[in-house]
């Protein structure tokens, strides 16, 4: 994703997708960690996360994220992970002042926004609306260009095919989106996913719980596209998205941490920012709306 950039994720219902954007894009980009922990997939620099999101709530999105960055160096960057969690009245077509409060506020790098239906009150399949919507970010993008600020924003796919025409439909392709083929025609990049497996798994104290894996693929205006890949999701309970290797490697591979990579700074911290409703308890950074 370039900066200054647009960036749609999303993939297929129950999928995960704001575990992806948390331990995945705002893990890597806030902690300066590699993408997904592929070696290959090098954050150059930290930089500052504001992710809105409208599904968890903020003690769901506090817990999940603790666990997430269990073993990140999130506290050496305490600054660079903020969320909003759930305010229906930031809205990209009739409300954008009050996300540009925000952004006054956090001075964010990128801005996430899961998922992008909730941001507005158009007609997701009518192709002018969507172009009108996309514009409004692009008016973000321009008026905060001195941030370098890049937008990623997550979606769902359309309902998927019949049996019977399943083969012939690539699920991975960015325009499964659900409406208007005008969600991928304007982005830089487009991360589409599809889970692929699932392992019901016990742990220590034999409790069970699910891990799943997923085909992923990006597509690049800009650049040549990385082969599909493979990622992991709570492989081992921590809530975790990680790579597991590209189509085509072996499906036991060398593992990760064999591989040379540049070494990250790593602190015992779920996070570094203290949470007044939470005295003394690492945590995420979540912030008031500014009035």
């Amino acid at each position: 994703m370039p900066k200054n950039g647009l960036c749609i994720v999303g993939g297929e219902a129950k999928l995960g997708k704001t575990f992806n954007i948390f331990s995945g894009y705002a893990k890597a980009l806030a902690c300066q960690e590699n993408l997904y922990e592929n070696p290959e997939w090098i954050v150059p620099a930290a930089c500052k996360v504001l992710v809105i999101e409208q599904e968890l709530g903020e003690y769901i999105l506090q817990k999940r994220v603790q666990t997430m960055f269990a073993n990140s160096n999130l506290a050496y960057y305490a600054d660079n992970l903020w969320a909003i969690s759930k305010e229906p009245e930031l809205k990209l077509d009739t409300a954008l002042d009050k996300i540009r409060k925000q952004l006054d506020k956090i001075q964010p790098n990128v801005l996430i926004l899961d998922p992008i239906s909730n941001f507005h009150s158009g007609n997701e399949n009518a192709a002018q609306e969507v172009e009108a919507l996309i514009n409004q970010i692009k008016v973000l993008l321009r008026e905060y260009r001195e941030l370098d600020l890049s937008v990623v924003f997550t979606h769902h796919y359309g309902k998927p095919p019949s049996a019977q025409y399943a083969d012939d439909v690539d699920r991975l392709s960015p325009y499964t989106f659900r409406g208007s083929s005008k969600w991928y025609d304007a982005v830089d990049t487009a991360h589409t996913i599809v889970k692929t497996k699932t392992y019901n798994k016990k742990d220590d104290k034999s409790k069970p719980y699910i891990s799943w894996q997923m085909k992923n693929r990006f597509t690049l205006r800009a650049s040549e596209c990385p082969p599909d890949f493979y990622t992991k999701f709570n492989s081992d309970n921590d809530q975790r998205v990680i790579f597991e290797r590209y189509e085509g490697q072996a499906a036991t591979p060398v593992p990760i941490n064999t591989f040379k990579a540049r070494p990250t700074a790593v602190v015992d911290s779920a996070a570094g920012v203290k949470l007044a409703a939470v005295p003394g308890q690492s945590s995420l950074a979540l912030v008031d709306l500014v009035d």
